[in-house]
């Protein structure tokens, strides 16, 4: 979870509740029920939906998360190989779904809070940062080979 308290600590007993029931990623999500985005301005809703559509368009793992950019979750480290990742920037959650071999997942509603600590990290390097994150990732996890078939194929069948 983040430090700046955009993320509520009252939220931690659920995701260990979902995680002794038996699922193995607990993802609190701003986009499921009793969830809420927060008071986003419309770029930073634009920048957030660009980010979700690239990582859910070349990460079929991604796919049936609501809250990939989700920075509050859990996870029984048994599914995970550590040494695996290799994450750019601080939003570690798409590296976690891709070099996992998670079998039950649960998104729990969440509202984000105002900021109370600290500045936003989102700026021209964190936009960097996540799309070297997407690109290293595609490449290391093989989705980018993948990807540039089903273009290349896509393309030359038209």
């Amino acid at each position: 979870m983040d430090g700046d308290l955009q993320h509520s600590p009252g939220r931690i007993p659920n995701l260990i509740k979902w995680i002794k029931k038996g699922k193995e990623l607990v993802i609190c999500s701003r986009f499921v029920e009793g969830g809420d985005p927060g008071d986003f301005g419309f770029l930073r809703r634009l920048i957030s939906f660009g980010a979700t559509f690239i990582a859910k368009t070349i990460f079929r793992e991604t796919r049936s998360i609501k809250d990939i950019q989700s920075g509050f979750f859990a996870f029984k480290k048994e599914g995970i190989n550590l040494e695996e990742l290799k994450p750019k920037g601080y939003k570690i959650l798409i590296e976690i779904l891709v070099h996992s071999d998670f079998h039950s997942f649960k998104e729990i509603g969440y509202k984000f809070r105002n900021r109370e600590y600290g500045d936003s990290k989102l700026g021209f390097k964190e936009i960097f940062n996540y799309i070297h994150h997407i690109l290293s990732l595609s490449y290391r996890s093989g989705e980018l080979k993948r990807f540039i078939k089903f273009g290349f194929v896509g393309t030359v069948g038209s």
